[in-house]
């Protein structure tokens, strides 16, 4: 800001092109929002607050933004609705060689006939590892996408801090959906391979956090991917 009061009219945002200062005691940044070269001649003088780090999400947000195009994200949609496509985008897809999930199953091809057997195995791994209330109505949310004839929403977000149990919770989660896909067996309407579930992070540590609890609870029944140094 120009100065002290950090009125709009004479602020904007910006980041850190590096870590820190330089060894000057210098500070380079970039503009994110806000700017305009007219109002910050380069005698000027700018007060600034250390708002936080974003540089992990900016660096997402960069990558976005110069890589993605949606028209190219075939999988998206279907990850996002898991509901068969139709009109110009099938056809995309189609001519891409891509088949979404849906094309070739139904959203309830997963889903055991009895869906009373699917909450209680939901109940008895919240007793059997003693979830705490949100951990346990979590659990029951990614188990109601499995129930017949309903379409709730196929993404869950959570969200705690350090040492909430997130972690735990997904490792869980994990041994759940495997309990329930060997309870259903192969898909219903096709010979190919078993459910599988897919553990992704920005960094193998977060993987490997999961994978760790998989092992400690006798779950040995994964492929890992990634450099073992990182």
């Amino acid at each position: 800001s120009r100065d002290l009061s950090f009125v709009p009219e004479g602020t904007f945002l910006a980041k850190s092109m590096f870590y820190g200062p330089t060894s000057s005691n210098l500070l380079e940044i970039s503009p994110i929002s806000g700017y305009s070269p007219s109002n910050w001649p380069s005698s000027a003088l700018a007060n600034c607050i250390h708002a936080g780090s974003a540089s992990s999400e900016l660096c997402w947000l960069d990558n976005l933004e110069e890589h993605v195009r949606p028209p190219s994200l075939h999988i998206l949609p279907a990850l996002l609705t898991r509901s068969p496509g139709a009109g110009s985008e099938g056809n995309t897809v189609a001519q891409r060689g891509f088949i979404p999930p849906t094309a070739s199953c139904h959203s309830n091809a997963m889903v055991t006939n009895d869906w009373s057997n699917v909450m209680a195995l939901a109940d008895d791994m919240i007793g059997q590892y003693h979830l705490n209330a949100d951990q346990s109505e979590a659990l029951k949310q990614c188990a109601r996408m499995f129930k017949p004839e309903s379409s709730p929403t196929r993404i869950t977000l959570i969200h705690g801090v350090f040492g909430a149990g997130k972690s735990y919770l997904l490792t869980v989660i994990i041994l759940f959906m495997v309990k329930l896909f060997r309870l259903q067996g192969p898909w219903r309407n096709s010979s190919r391979t078993p459910q599988k579930v897919l553990i992704s992070s920005t960094t193998n540590v977060a993987v490997d956090r999961i994978l760790i609890g998989l092992l400690d609870h006798g779950f040995e029944e994964f492929v890992r991917v990634g450099s073992v140094k990182k």
